[in-house]
């Protein structure tokens, strides 16, 4: 963190720094915000340069003096140009929306969820499935978020509820049963993917739902690559795993019934 702190940092036009002792102000055109730093570490303003100086080469002091520089610069960020954070909402009947300054949010509970606005935090909501958090104070935004995130936490298996709008969800793959008998054997594909063994005559994909998207089929007489498969088309039907290899079925989308003939 020394490397960092060892930045000096120009404060822009319009942008107004005092210090007094270890209290910092900064003020600029969407606003202002003090914060108190560590008695350790000294912050010098030359001129429109900042720079943040430690006493000595102790990690706890290294440590401070790149988290003083990157929160000072945090403030003068915030002043000129404001933080935000995006997070979206999924789920069938899942929804965000304003009430005055406040969230409103149905996620299938028995009532909405409001979350009131902290002081110096505005929330924006493009549509139903979008919230973006903003303000200057890039903690209080983040912060915020994760209020907002906790009150229905993605899950992982069909990724409903709200995440971060960069967070990737590693599905789990769900519990399923098998279906077997003297002539073949039947699973369901619901983001997963299956394997085909060549033992098998032959296989086929049936929808269980009206589409099914995202299929991939690899390894097989008839491959696929993202299509999609209607409940009312037989495409996907007595497919054959290629001689010596093992199929690879997935789907990103809808539920399929697998089923593999001896």
């Amino acid at each position: 963190m020394s490397r960092i702190g060892n930045k000096p940092i120009t404060v822009p036009q319009g942008v107004e720094v005092k210090v007094d002792g270890q209290v910092i102000t900064v003020k600029g055109p969407k606003g202002t915000l003090t914060k108190e730093f560590h008695k350790n570490i000294t912050v010098n303003i030359n001129g429109d340069v900042i720079t943040v100086v430690r006493p000595n080469d102790e990690a706890e002091n290294r440590s401070l003096h790149g988290l003083t520089r990157t929160l000072l610069n945090n403030m003068i960020e915030g002043t000129t140009k404001g933080f935000e954070r995006k997070l979206e909402v999924n789920g069938v009947g899942y929804r965000a929306s304003k009430k005055g300054n406040n969230l409103l949010l149905n996620l299938g509970y028995s009532h909405p969820v409001e979350v009131e606005a902290p002081e110096g935090i505005t929330f924006d909501v493009p549509n139903a499935n979008e919230i973006i958090v903003k303000g200057m104070d890039k903690e209080v935004v983040g912060q915020t978020a994760a209020v907002i995130r906790t009150k229905r936490p993605p899950e992982v298996y069909r990724g409903k509820g709200i995440k971060y709008a960069e967070e990737v969800i590693r599905r789990k793959e769900g519990k399923t049963g098998k279906i077997i008998d003297d002539y073949s054997e039947m699973e369901i594909i619901h983001h997963t993917t299956k394997y085909v063994e060549d033992r098998y005559s032959y296989f086929s994909i049936l929808s269980l739902t009206p589409i099914i998207s995202g299929v991939v089929i690899e390894n097989a007489k008839y491959s696929l690559n993202g299509a999609q498969i209607a409940n009312y088309y037989p495409l996907g039907v007595s497919n054959e795993v290629l001689k010596g290899k093992v199929a690879k079925v997935s789907i990103e989308e809808g539920i399929a019934l697998l089923v593999k003939v001896f």
